[in-house]
């Protein structure tokens, strides 16, 4: 679209006045941003992780809105005040807290470009949040005598129980710790400590990001254990002593190390 600049300038002694037609040119897209698809929701303690796919031919100009209420909607203005969530274009998923357990919640995801269009709203999905349960507690509901509980650490760091590194970690305890004596003293020794630990770190982002650092080591060791057992942790160790041992000698030769060591023990033998 254009228009036209109308600019008027007077002379000061005659008074006349010229009048000078500039064209100016400006973008607007009048075309409101497509509806997000796949929309997913799953809850978990008083979360709700939204998850949809990108609208990648658009990603620089929009940002996505996530709607929520405990009544289903179509519009925006259903939406009760302050229910909204708003992330760039790069995202494609958002975390909804501080949510009311047992309530039915109705979620949607939609577009606002820079122009300050709207897109259409996503279909409602649904979610519960629910009061988050370890399968070890419900075990022991059950009538079971081990000791088990919530991946309390894991769960502060990453700040979501269904976090995929903190199932790793679960299935890992599960199947790897649990059976053996060994392993299941070790359950019993975090879960001593463990509710301690997370209360230190669950309020304070600089310690989840270095407890998530601290964990990205052992999530690769559960998940490899877990899933080709131990010949696959036989394998990674082998692979990573390997890896070191040949970044020394490389690091080792690039300082002189070799030569250094022959000269000084010719000296020595003199």
């Amino acid at each position: 679209d254009s228009i036209n600049l109308y600019i008027y300038v007077a002379e000061s002694e005659s008074n006349d006045v010229d009048v000078v037609t500039v064209p100016v040119e400006f973008e607007y897209d009048y075309d409101p941003p497509k509806v997000p698809s796949s929309v997913t929701v799953v809850a978990a303690g008083e979360t709700i992780d939204v998850s949809w796919t990108k609208l990648s031919d658009e990603e620089d100009d929009i940002n996505y809105q996530i709607y929520y209420s405990t009544q289903p909607f179509s519009d925006r203005s259903e939406v009760p005040s302050g229910n909204v969530v708003t992330v760039s274009g790069a995202k494609s998923s958002a975390t909804l807290q501080d949510l009311e357990v047992g309530v039915e919640y109705y979620v949607s995801v939609g577009a606002k470009d820079i122009f300050d269009n709207l897109g259409e709203l996503s279909a409602n999905a649904v979610a519960t949040p629910i009061e988050t349960r370890d399968g070890f507690e419900a075990y022991k509901d059950a009538g079971g005598g081990e000791d088990g509980g919530f991946c309390f650490v894991a769960t502060a760091a990453y700040g979501s129980y269904i976090h995929p590194h903190v199932a790793i970690l679960r299935d890992f305890r599960d199947t790897i710790l649990m059976p053996s004596d060994l392993g299941a003293a070790f359950v019993d020794f975090y879960y001593s400590y463990g509710p301690y630990w997370a209360e230190l770190i669950v309020d304070k982002e600089p310690l989840r990001s270095l407890a998530r650092v601290f964990l990205l080591p052992w999530v690769l060791l559960a998940y490899v254990t877990v899933k080709f057992g131990a010949v696959g942790l036989c394998m990674m160790v082998f692979a990573l002593s390997y890896s070191y041992r040949t970044v020394r000698r490389s690091v080792n030769h690039r300082i002189g190390v070799p030569q250094l060591y022959v000269e000084l023990s010719r000296r020595t033998s003199r």
